[in-house]
């Protein structure tokens, strides 16, 4: 496919802004072979690749990322290995969505504990902040030394 015929597979299938800016004069298999968003890779492949075969593509994506999640968390390998049953045929798809939605909420709670440790630290530092002022405006006030 030439440049011509992929911006125009692109545009008559809504492809964003940015990628037919980044796309310039690349043929298809220049632009695969260079693009660095997987997203954007992911998103063309939809277009034309059988819907299963780009769930086990993403679900091999998804396994690089594995090495990221916490020792003994097992929820997101589950659900990435239940969306591969899903694929195979060995798996419904409401099977797929409750191991989704469990690695969902393990995600989510792992975000708020995350944020949570981040404004205890800033409530800390706020509270060490108005205490230091506190002193400095005893010690003005009544001669107090700290």
């Amino acid at each position: 496919m030439d440049n011509q015929q992929l911006v125009a597979f692109l545009k008559r299938n809504d492809a964003c802004e940015a990628s037919l800016e980044w796309l310039q004069s690349r043929t298809l298999a220049e632009a695969w072979e260079q693009c660095e968003r997987g997203d954007w890779l992911l998103w063309l492949a939809a277009q034309v690749v059988d819907r299963k075969r780009l769930v086990m593509a993403a679900c091999a994506c998804a396994r690089l990322a594995l090495v990221h999640v916490p020792a003994g968390n097992e929820r997101p390998r589950i659900a990435i290995g239940t969306a591969e049953a899903w694929c195979r045929g060995e798996a419904a798809i409401e099977q797929v969505r409750e191991a989704g939605r469990n690695s969902s909420a393990a995600a989510a709670a792992a975000y708020a504990a995350y944020a949570y440790a981040y404004a205890y630290a800033d409530a800390a530092a706020a509270a060490d902040a108005v205490l230091r002022v506190a002193v400095d405006v005893a010690v003005q006030a009544y001669g107090v030394a700290s």
